[in-house]
């Protein structure tokens, strides 16, 4: 059943139904996060569609632990997030999907905010210290931020989608 998941989300023409379903089953198997990545980073797919394998790269690809250079890496210079939709939560306003504290940094990823009639695709990281949203942007756009930045780590990723009726 999770191949069959699989190649429902590699199906650029699934509809949402058919999406929902084969994400609620892929189970553990996977290809790789070169094949969130594609997927996500590919215009030819709907932005949900990107958003949902966006997620899904950083859920299984994206242990704690994991440096900011090697998320760097990982990512490539992402195009389905822009500069714009980063932002570091200084104050709790809503939901974040992590543990908020004075002492690490927690950076909130909007996927495509203006999708119409969608509540939410987000990604929250929590990075053990103080880092500069300037810093974190320059390491995803590849242009150097310098060591210490690259170094820090993430401790939590937690992710947000729309509510989705059963």
């Amino acid at each position: 059943m999770t191949e069959d998941a699989l190649a429902v989300i590699e199906n650029k023409d699934a509809n949402e139904a058919e999406l929902s379903k084969a994400f609620q089953s892929v189970g553990e198997i996977d290809r790789g996060p070169e094949f969130w990545k594609h997927i996500a980073s590919d215009p030819s797919y709907r932005e949900t569609h990107r958003a949902r394998c966006a997620i899904q790269l950083f859920q299984r690809h994206v242990p704690p632990g994991t440096s900011l250079g090697e998320l760097a890496e990982l990512l490539s210079n992402p195009n389905w997030v822009a500069d714009e939709d980063i932002e570091i939560v200084r104050h709790l306003r809503g939901e974040v999907p992590v543990t908020w504290n004075n002492e690490d940094t927690v950076i909130s990823l909007r996927l495509f905010p203006q999708l119409a009639g969608v509540s939410a695709f987000a990604i929250y990281l929590r990075i053990a210290g103080k880092v500069d949203r300037g810093g974190f942007i320059d390491l995803l756009r590849r242009r150097e931020p310098g060591e210490t930045i690259r170094e820090a780590k993430i401790l939590e990723v937690g992710c947000i989608e729309p509510y989705q009726a059963p």
